[in-house]
């Protein structure tokens, strides 16, 4: 029976039937976080075999989001890339994804023939909205910085996510970011900078939403130092553990309509850094940390510390020492607490704590 449905409903349909829980159509929320699974990925595949109606309608959605995992995939991709006019695949790409993690015992250098190819195929992607490299960065530096440079040299100016996991070259990297500064909303830096450069040029994002960057210690991570103003970042994410680099992000020129602040593992939340960041940030809504001692004399909610924003705190962690049970962590987290108040938090309304350590009796 010959299906009545016209091809553009069609398409909405298996569009539904396809759902990887990514909307490539409205900005891609979630996209940096992660990529579809394989079964959605099967779906496609078989979606575009029922019919010849349903393959012209479902195609596209086999190439929205492109996995490279090893050089040979990449060349694949290139040279079919290479082949096509300017429809089609070459417009179809929203998303690559090149993840070479999961090859690296099969390969010495893992790096070496993929970063060609995919130079290529950025070259020839016309509609591309997310570049994520997710290249580990210790053990497998980049061999050859030429080609390096060049694949960061065809990174489109109109991208709109950008998650690099790698270490960064200043000067290729910052001229990206200069070409992208106007569309980048998803910005996530947490390899380390190579730079010898005595300064750096400050760059505004004013369409920038989300941004993660490493806050280390060592004094090779120089992410930040590009950083302008971003008038329009809710949500930010820092990771490391250098108090000096923080309080350098951590203004109103940058987080003047944050809505949420996140910590990594390795920063240990004193009452200097959360005060700052509750005075930098005047709308802020949600804080997340993790707490390496919840002990109350180190807390960081001392003094007079207050905001009239705020409405959500998580907690990870709270020390590394078993409470005797449930009552006893709760005497210790009240006293953790104790300077919260309806009148300094007026609109606090939760506070979540996830890996508070109780003993195996207490879950019976």
């Amino acid at each position: 029976m010959t299906p009545s449905l016209p091809p553009e409903l069609w398409r909405c349909v298996l569009r539904f039937a396809t759902w990887d829980g990514i909307d490539y159509d409205a900005g891609m929320p979630g996209i940096s976080k992660g990529t579809p699974r394989e079964d959605n990925m099967k779906t496609k595949v078989a979606v575009t075999l029922v019919s010849r109606l349903f393959h012209h309608a479902a195609s596209a959605f086999l190439f929205e989001h492109i996995i490279i995992e090893d050089a040979r995939r990449a060349q694949k991709l290139s040279a079919l890339l290479s082949t096509l006019g300017q429809e089609g695949a070459r417009h179809w790409i929203k998303v690559i994804v090149v993840d070479i993690g999961k090859k690296l015992t099969a390969c010495r250098s893992p790096t070496g023939g993929v970063v060609p190819m995919v130079a290529n195929t950025l070259r020839l992607c016309l509609n591309l909205q997310g570049f994520i490299w997710l290249r580990p960065t210790h053990g497998t530096e980049f061999t050859k910085r030429d080609d390096v440079q060049k694949m960061i040299a065809h990174i489109p100016g109109t991208i709109q996510i950008c998650r690099w996991v790698a270490d960064i070259q200043c000067v290729p990297f910052g001229a990206f970011l200069l070409r992208a500064s106007a569309s980048l909303r998803v910005l996530i830096l947490t390899g380390f900078n190579t730079c010898d450069c005595s300064a750096h040029m400050s760059i505004t994002f004013p369409s920038l939403t989300h941004l993660t960057l490493t806050v280390d210690s060592d004094g090779t991570s120089e992410s930040h130092s590009f950083l302008g103003p971003t008038p329009s970042l809710t949500e930010l994410t820092l990771l490391g553990e250098d108090y000096n680099i923080i309080s350098e992000i951590l203004t109103l020129e940058r987080t003047r309509m944050l809505r949420i602040l996140r910590f990594g593992r390795e920063t240990e939340i004193k009452a200097a850094i959360l005060a700052l960041a509750l005075r930098a940030c005047p709308l802020l809504q949600e804080v997340h940390y993790h707490s390496h001692n919840a002990h109350p004399s180190s807390t960081p909610w001392k003094g007079d510390v207050n905001h009239p924003t705020l409405r959500h705190l998580s907690v990870t962690g709270m020390g590394w020492d078993y409470y005797a049970d449930l009552e006893s962590a709760r005497a210790r987290l009240r006293l953790y607490f104790c300077n919260i108040s309806a009148s300094r938090f007026p609109l606090l309304h939760t506070i979540t704590f996830d890996g508070v350590l109780l003993p195996e009796s207490e879950f019976r």
